[in-house]
């Protein structure tokens, strides 16, 4: 682990383009005691790693065990305008507002610190996302909900998290569109056949039932995504439980309480597709 510390050390000293001296002081140590940490890979103090993870955007735990962007660590430094890290770069289908139901949540439940945290693993900064028409690849949301699940949320949380979606939308364009529909069935019709588009692109949304009481709505990944991502499989268990959420509380916007949302099928048990059933509820979820 010291080894990848020093590799991820020896990265951002290149990327700062500072004097070793310099860079030393940047951590909080003179020159003489960085060479000496540095020639016996010794493990540095969670003060200087802080530092490193707030000067240059870098997951702090990450310094001991993950890779870093290079460019995107580099661009941050030295203030340059924000470009996303390769990772989330390709294959761009989802749409900022897709995720600001999930970082509100975090940061109503954590903190902003917490927030800005989380969202160093990432290495995108917390302005990134303030423009909800910016594209971003589905690989963020995968990784913010698995770092979620690992970091001890539980899948309720998580459901919640996705639910956080009409108190963050109900005011924009989507929202006044989404208050059009006035029954329960109508505006899980239009959320479906009118505007799925607003927020995922990387599903093909269908309506496999529709009735008063139960819609079946089935989510198809699209070819053009897998393609661009190189794989079948683009997101994960935790990232359902978030949509599910966005789906349970469509039935807000028609002033109706959140719905009952149940997975009928999944990709990750085999299925070509996620299937979600969904059912009127008599609980309010927001007063």
């Amino acid at each position: 682990m010291r080894q990848v510390l020093w590799h991820n050390i020896q990265l951002l000293q290149e990327v700062s383009r500072l004097p070793e001296a310099d860079f030393a002081r940047l951590l909080g140590f003179s020159e003489e005691n960085y060479l000496s940490l540095k020639k016996q890979t010794k493990d540095v103090p969670l003060t200087a790693a802080v530092r490193l993870s707030e000067a240059f955007n870098v997951d702090l735990h990450g310094l001991w065990g993950s890779s870093i962007d290079r460019k995107a660590a580099e661009r941050y430094f030295h203030r340059a305008p924000i470009e996303l890290p390769e990772r989330y770069s390709v294959g761009k289908f989802s749409k900022v507002r897709s995720v600001l139901n999930l970082l509100e949540g975090v940061r109503l439940q954590r903190g902003e610190q917490y927030l800005e945290n989380l969202l160093r693993h990432s290495q995108i900064p917390q302005s990134f996302f303030d423009d909800p028409e910016k594209m971003i690849n589905v690989r963020f949301l995968t990784d913010l909900t698995e770092l979620l699940a690992q970091r001890g949320w539980s899948s309720q949380q998580l459901f919640a998290l996705g639910q956080m979606s009409y108190q963050t939308h109900r005011q924009s364009s989507f929202g006044q569109a989404m208050a059009t529909y006035r029954s329960w069935k109508k505006v899980y019709e239009g959320l479906v056949l009118n505007h799925s588009g607003a927020f995922d692109r990387n599903y093909d949304y269908k309506l496999h039932l529709s009735q008063e009481d139960r819609i079946i709505i089935d989510a198809v990944p699209r070819e053009e995504v897998c393609e661009a991502l190189n794989t079948d499989v683009f997101d994960s268990e935790t990232t359902c439980f978030t949509r599910m959420g966005v789906m349970s509380t469509a039935s807000c916007y028609a002033s109706l309480p959140a719905s009952i949302v149940t997975k009928l099928k999944s990709i990750h048990e085999g299925d070509g597709r996620n299937r979600y059933e969904i059912r009127p509820s008599a609980t309010p979820l927001f007063s």
